[in-house]
């Protein structure tokens, strides 16, 4: 589904009433803003198709009304709002389309995959209209199997289809990117997608709008993680994606500008989790060079060259702190093996301007099990003791 035809070629249509692939959909025209909601990308996937992988939606006759959200997927109750009694409904695969009013030609679109960690949530948890309208960009939010409906994996399973056990919410999700994102060039009009950086830019907003609300409510020491930095400047980085390294370093700045920073307030970015094998250090000296990050939290719990080069290419004006423990794993260092990485960084960086933390934190758990609270309070205790030796400065 979600392939769009406009009424008038390249032109925005005169009403909410839209063609798509598998049939007309009428939405709703608000302030600023066009909805369609509660659109089905893929079959209902209850019965046989239960624990199956997502099927194309089929085709239907007339206008489907597309003016109210569809039924949440199967999920227990919560304590977020409008959560207080659990979902039972289990025909649940559809997407919500917010484009911005007047729009010509064609977009680019972002897909919006809810959290929840796979247990609850819904597409309709945000209302994105005011990215739409910033980003001048069309926005998809989805529903996918939850719970065990979405990820149960069991032997049996797998003897009847071994296509999707354990992973049945991810392939919804596959399913609903495709379907937002797959459009036929001579139905979506003319003009070509818009450039990548300007959703970015629009974000950046976002995400500098978050840190003046932050600010106003007394914070003053605020991190932003961008993992995927780090990457990019490699001696040999990676694809780069939909954003080019300068475009993603412009969009960076944008959120964590200087020029309305209040006195006493500090930013910190995490660029990545690892440093990569090899370094291209012009690439990190333009990293820590455009981003005005008063802090930069670096990778520093393995010993290797690649994260002294990064801390050799930060400017003296720039703050570090080290992330010298790593806190995915339960196994203990030795704490001379820790003390003399920090020995090692201190003839790159005065040590007195150095903070030490776990690396990647505790929470990080998505490719990694949580430590225990004995392991996480160990591994404290060693980031504690690596403090106190770096002239008992802060962690």
């Amino acid at each position: 589904m979600a392939q769009t035809r406009s009424a008038e070629d390249s032109a925005r249509p005169t009403s909410t009433l839209v063609e798509t692939t598998n049939g007309k959909v009428r939405g709703r025209s608000q302030t600023g803003y066009d909805q369609w909601l509660g659109i089905p990308y893929a079959a209902d996937s209850t019965g046989k198709s239960r624990w199956t992988a997502p099927r194309p939606a089929a085709r239907w006759a007339g206008v489907r009304d597309a003016m109210r959200f569809s039924d949440r997927c199967a999920q227990a109750s919560g304590w977020d709002p409008g959560y207080e009694d659990p979902t039972l409904t289990e025909d649940c695969l559809s997407l919500n389309v917010y484009t911005p009013e007047g729009t010509q030609g064609r977009l680019p679109v972002l897909v919006w995959i809810h959290g929840g960690g796979f247990t609850g949530g819904a597409g309709q948890d945000t209302n994105p209209r005011k990215f739409a309208q910033q980003a001048n960009a069309v926005v998809v939010t989805v529903n996918y199997r939850l719970g065990a409906l979405g990820y149960l994996n069991l032997p049996q399973l797998r003897k009847e289809n071994g296509d999707g056990p354990g992973t049945f919410g991810l392939l919804d999700q596959q399913a609903a990117y495709l379907a937002a994102t797959t459009f036929d060039p001579e139905l979506a009009g003319s003009g070509g997608p818009a450039s990548a950086r300007e959703p970015g830019e629009a974000l950046a907003e976002i995400i500098h709008a978050e840190i003046e609300l932050l600010v106003s409510r007394g914070v003053r020491l605020i991190q932003l993680n961008n993992p995927l930095l780090l990457g990019q400047i490699a001696a040999d980085p990676a694809a780069p994606g939909p954003l080019s390294f300068v475009d993603a370093l412009a969009v960076e700045a944008q959120a964590v500008r200087l020029d309305v920073r209040p006195e006493g307030v500090r930013i910190g970015v995490c660029p990545g989790w690892e440093a990569p094998a090899v370094v291209d250090r012009a690439g990190a000296e333009s990293l820590f060079g455009e981003v005005p990050a008063d802090r930069w939290i670096l990778p520093y719990d393995k010993g290797a060259a690649a994260e002294l080069d990064l801390l050799r290419a930060l400017p003296e004006d720039r703050d570090a702190c080290l992330g010298v423990v790593g806190a995915t794993v339960p196994e203990l260092e030795d704490i001379d093996t820790v003390l003399a990485r920090i020995d090692a960084g201190a003839e790159v960086k005065d040590i007195e301007d150095m903070a030490v933390a776990p690396s990647r934190g505790f929470a990080d758990s998505a490719a990694h099990p949580l430590l225990s609270a004995e392991a996480q309070r160990r591994k404290l205790v060693l980031v504690e003791t690596v403090a106190h030796y770096c002239w008992g400065n802060e962690f």
